[in-house]
């Protein structure tokens, strides 16, 4: 457990040094992107590292783990077909990868939208209206012309891609052996969705589900090292960057000494 916290104390001290470099920075959508799953990743990483503590004395905190867990899976799979856009598009790939990245952005944008069409549909088109006009001023750049007639406004992007979609193009990709976290993505899955499964997976041996938590947040430097790779690659000016790159790197090295020097005992 003790590897397992120094990851995450990790990955909250980087991460937030990171996004410190960043403040006050004009944000183009790429960059929002980039941050903002660091800030999710910082945030997840504080909450697991308070659980893990208690994690013995109360194997039920392993369930709220997952679930945690389940989010940064999603997150880091998402991210890694923004990195693979850097490394297979030949034209264009400034373009490719803002447009990515802004489907994302628009993604919980667009599930807004259907929330206050839902939510609001037995009250007066003037509400939904306001409610869709302040949305709009929130967001000006996602939208198209907005006709404020209280219906549903429309979005200038595409919707994402599903999860599996995500996987497949991983698989074909050099990022392949990324790509098998699919699977521990799909376990904490089960936890997050009401059902049959929930009830058989929470009551495994509780040592594995405990090894699979410690694998699964074994990615989090990973997960700091392409969210690097990305900013630099579109923000690389003055070299900035470096420390935090080389630093990360080594910390991902010595890990990786310290599990095969583990496996040769």
């Amino acid at each position: 457990m003790n590897t397992t916290k120094k990851i995450l104390e990790f990955s909250i001290k980087k991460s937030n040094e990171i996004s410190h470099l960043f403040h006050g920075a004009k944000r183009d959508n790429v960059m929002f992107f980039s941050l903002s799953m660091l800030d999710r990743l910082n945030f997840s990483s504080h909450s697991l590292k308070m659980l893990i503590n208690d994690i013995e004395r109360n194997t039920k905190i392993e369930y709220s783990c997952g679930i945690i867990l389940r989010s940064v899976l999603l997150d880091y799979m998402i991210l890694l077909n923004g990195v693979n856009i850097l490394l297979t598009e030949n034209k264009n790939v400034s373009k490719s990868l803002y447009d990515y990245c802004s489907t994302w952005l628009a993604d919980s944008i667009r599930h807004t939208i259907e929330n206050i069409a839902i939510l609001y549909a037995q009250h007066s088109k003037e509400t939904r209206n306001k409610m869709y006009i302040n949305l709009i001023n929130r967001n000006p750049d996602f939208f198209e012309k907005y006709s404020e007639d209280g219906n549903k406004p429309k979005l200038k992007i595409a919707k994402p891609s599903n999860v599996e979609k995500l996987f497949n193009i991983l698989q074909s990709s050099e990022l392949k052996t990324e790509a098998k976290i699919y699977e521990a993505y799909l376990y904490y899955s089960k936890y997050d969705h009401f059902g049959q499964m929930f009830y058989e997976l929470s009551r495994e041996n509780f040592q594995g589900r405990l090894d699979r938590m410690k694998q699964a947040i074994a990615i989090f430097p990973i997960f700091l090292h392409y969210s690097l790779f990305i900013l630099n690659n579109s923000y690389s000016s003055g070299d900035f960057l470096s420390p935090h790159i080389k630093e990360t790197t080594n910390f991902i090295e010595n890990l990786y000494k310290a599990k095969m020097s583990s496996k040769a005992k």
